[in-house]
């Protein structure tokens, strides 16, 4: 018969972890609405001799952070010539090491502003060291700072409402007329409390109700979107100067929703 497949070896590797811990707490915890909204995260990390200590922080936002208005360690502001990155779905910041007895329960702190489109969305975060990006230390939910009393990462959103929000067409009225100025307008729109990844349908009509254009996105969860369109139809012709509807449709378990607005083609 066949011969089992046989493991001969098994190797792990381990690294000196960066700290004993790293604690972190959020404030608010709650938000009334879909709009950005400033929030203040501070960690309070554990270091003793031997860890080997960090100097990033990465913390998870889903959505796109819309302003990042300070970094502080140990109370004092981190200078501009360190790491600030704002990418679409989370932010990096960078300040000196962290490391051993001397830094140990020094606070980082990091204020941002940012819309939280989903309940229960979790700033998770990690700290690093950019020596060594690939391992990662999770912040864990705890009490960092005596200025709040949340002990949570955890936001908590409006139940219930609108899935769609913020609908709108940048610019209003555009020129698909291949001269490179305002050849494709953005549809812009969020899309609130899904926690799974669902398809959003972009469609265009004409005044009449015609079909002009049907563009699906890719399945996404709660969060900020736009797509582009290049004022062509289906078949690839520039379509007429008018006004044209479009629609945004989203299905869900918790239910379904069709919003709508108008654009301008104008030559």
């Amino acid at each position: 018969g066949e011969t089992a497949p046989r493991i001969e070896r098994i190797e792990l590797l381990f690294g000196d972890s960066g700290a004993d811990a790293v604690i972190g707490e959020s404030s608010p915890t709650v938000t009334a609405d879909f709009q950005p909204h400033t929030f203040t995260y501070v960690v309070r990390p554990i270091l003793r001799e031997g860890n080997s200590g960090f100097d990033r922080l990465e913390i998870a936002t889903a959505t796109r952070v819309e302003r990042l208005l300070s970094v502080k360690v140990d109370d004092a502001e981190v200078g501009e010539e360190f790491l600030r990155d704002i990418q679409d779905d989370r932010i990096v910041v960078g300040f000196d090491k962290l490391v051993g007895s001397e830094d140990t329960e020094k606070r980082i702190e990091v204020v941002f502003e940012v819309p939280v489109l989903r309940f229960g969305q979790k700033f998770t975060g990690f700290a690093f060291s950019s020596d060594d990006p690939d391992i990662r230390q999770q912040v864990e939910e705890g009490n960092a700072t005596l200025r709040f009393s949340t002990n949570s990462l955890s936001v908590k959103t409006p139940r219930g409402g609108e899935l769609i929000g913020e609908l709108k067409a940048v610019p209003a009225a555009f020129s698909p007329n291949g001269d490179g100025v305002n050849d494709q307008v953005l549809i812009q729109y969020q899309v609130r409390v899904l926690g799974n990844s669902v398809p959003h349908v972009l469609t265009l009509y004409d005044l009449t109700g015609r079909v002009v254009r049907r563009l699906e996105t890719a399945p996404g969860a709660a969060g900020v979107y736009e797509r582009g369109w290049n004022g062509r139809d289906e078949a690839g012709k520039r379509v007429p100067p008018g006004t044209y509807i479009y629609t945004v449709k989203v299905e869900a378990d918790l239910g379904k929703q069709l919003s709508t607005g108008i654009v301008s083609v104008v030559y």
